[in-house]
C-alpha cells in the first residue's frame, strides 16, 4: 500500500450523539486527550479508508457544531466550513448519520448514501385486550351471541316437540322434560348428547344443527386463539392529518430536519417537542399529548 507523501492528516469531525451511540459515540482519552470515535458510521468510514489504494492518515475531532451535549444540532451543519470566526474549528470530513437534504447539498458535498433513509411516525399502540378477563366473549359479536343462544333454546324445543310423544327419554315430569331439553341442546356444543332419537325428522333437524354448531365452534376457536396468541398491534394514530386536526403535540429528534417537513405539512410549530434519546421518546409517548408528552414522534 502506498503512503500519502504530504504528511497532512485529514481532520475528521465527529458528532457526539447523546441518544443514539449505536451510530456515533465520541469519547476523549483521559491520558492522550485524543478523540476516540466508535459506532456504525465510524466503522463504515474506516472500511472506506482501508479500501483506498494508499494510506491516508486522519484524526478524529469533536464536531462542536453538532455536539448535542453542548446544544448543537445538525441544522448548523452549513457552518462547518463557512463560519467567519477563525477560532472555529474547520474539518475536511464530517462523519455521522447525517441526512442528505437539498439545502445541505448546496453547501456541502456528500458521499453516496450507505443506509436507507426515510421518515417514520412512531405512535403508541392500543391496550392489549388479551389481558381482559372477558376476552372469551370477544370472538363473537353481541348480536351473534344472542342469535346463537336463541337457536339453542329453539332447537331444544323443536327436538322435544318431535320426540316427546314417541320417545321415553323426552317424557316424564315437566321439570324433567325441561332439564332434558336444555341438556340435549347445550350438550351439542361439544357433541356430548347421549339421548336416543327415534323420529327421522328429528334426526334431520339434529344433523343440520350439528353442522351449524361445527362451523360456529371452528370460527370461535380460531378467533379466540388468534386473540390470545397473536400480538394485536393497533396504532392509536393512523393518519398524520388526525394529529393536525386534534391539535396534538408531536415529538422529533433534537436537531433533525423533520421540523421543516412538519411545517410544510401545516403542523403548528408550538406543538413541537424535541427529544434526544429513546428513553425520552418512550416517556413522552407513555404520557400522551394531554399529560406533558406527545401523541406521536416523527423521526
Amino acid at each position: 500500500m502506498e503512503i500519502s507523501t504530504n504528511g497532512t492528516k485529514l481532520k475528521v469531525g465527529v458528532a457526539n450523539r447523546s441518544g443514539f451511540p449505536e451510530f456515533t459515540r465520541v469519547e476523549r482519552n483521559s491520558e492522550t486527550n485524543a478523540v476516540e470515535a466508535t459506532g456504525f458510521c465510524i466503522d463504515i468510514f474506516k472500511l472506506v479508508m482501508e479500501s483506498l489504494p494508499y494510506e491516508v492518515p486522519y484524526e478524529f475531532f469533536l464536531n462542536e457544531y453538532v455536539d448535542h451535549q453542548k446544544g448543537g444540532d445538525y441544522s448548523d451543519i452549513s457552518n462547518m466550513n463557512n463560519h467567519s470566526d477563525p477560532s472555529y474549528e474547520k474539518y475536511d470530513i464530517l462523519v455521522g448519520d447525517t441526512t442528505i437534504t437539498a439545502n445541505r447539498s448546496e453547501l456541502l458535498d456528500f458521499t453516496f448514501p450507505y443506509t436507507e433513509s426515510g421518515v417514520a411516525v412512531i405512535v403508541p399502540i392500543k391496550a392489549n385486550d388479551s389481558k381482559n378477563a372477558w376476552i372469551f366473549m370477544k370472538p363473537l359479536t353481541p348480536g351473534l351471541w344472542l342469535t346463537a343462544g336463541t337457536f339453542f333454546f329453539f332447537i331444544g324445543f323443536v327436538v322435544w316437540a318431535l320426540e316427546h310423544h314417541v320417545n321415553e327419554e323426552f317424557q316424564g315430569p315437566p321439570l324433567h322434560q325441561v332439564g332434558t331439553v336444555f341438556w340435549f341442546s347445550f350438550s351439542t356444543i361439544v357433541f356430548a348428547h347421549r339421548e336416543r332419537i327415534v323420529s327421522n325428522l328429528t334426526r334431520f333437524v339434529v344433523i343440520v344443527w350439528m353442522f351449524v354448531v361445527l362451523v360456529l365452534n371452528s370460527s370461535y376457536t380460531a378467533s379466540l386463539a388468534s386473540m390470545l396468541t397473536v400480538q394485536q398491534l393497533q396504532p392509536t394514530i393512523t393518519d398524520t392529518h388526525d394529529l393536525i386536526e386534534e391539535g396534538e403535540y408531536v415529538g422529533y429528534q433534537y436537531g433533525s430536519f423533520v421540523t421543516g417537513l412538519l411545517r410544510n405539512m401545516n403542523f403548528d410549530t408550538s406543538k413541537f417537542r424535541s427529544y434526544r434519546t429513546l428513553e425520552e421518546y418512550d416517556d413522552a409517548l407513555s404520557k400522551g399529548s394531554r399529560n406533558g408528552g406527545v401523541a406521536a414522534v416523527v423521526d
